[in-house]
């Protein structure tokens, strides 16, 4: 479910797995399981940690034209992305 993968997402921006993340993030769907805003946020969050800003403002931007709405985390992630570029 949800959790279990924004869990699984959480455990690998901890470690900097930043690609892992990646790709559960990817497959969600093909496990019918809708990604919500934490496992964006684990992603976001993963990629500012390694440096990869310009991933990091996709994933905001595809948050933003979703019909998911981003949270403060999200546009503190997004805000610290933007630092860096």
């Amino acid at each position: 479910d949800a959790f279990t993968f924004s869990s699984l997402l959480s455990a690998c921006h901890r470690s900097q797995r930043w690609e892992v993340s990646q790709g559960l993030l990817r497959d969600m769907p093909l496990t019918q399981v809708t990604p919500n805003i934490f496992s964006h946020c684990s992603l976001l969050t993963s990629y500012v940690k390694v440096y990869r800003w310009v991933q990091a403002l996709e994933v905001f931007c595809e948050e933003l034209q979703s019909s998911r709405e981003p949270n403060l985390v999200a546009y503190t992630v997004a805000l610290q992305a933007l630092q860096m570029a």
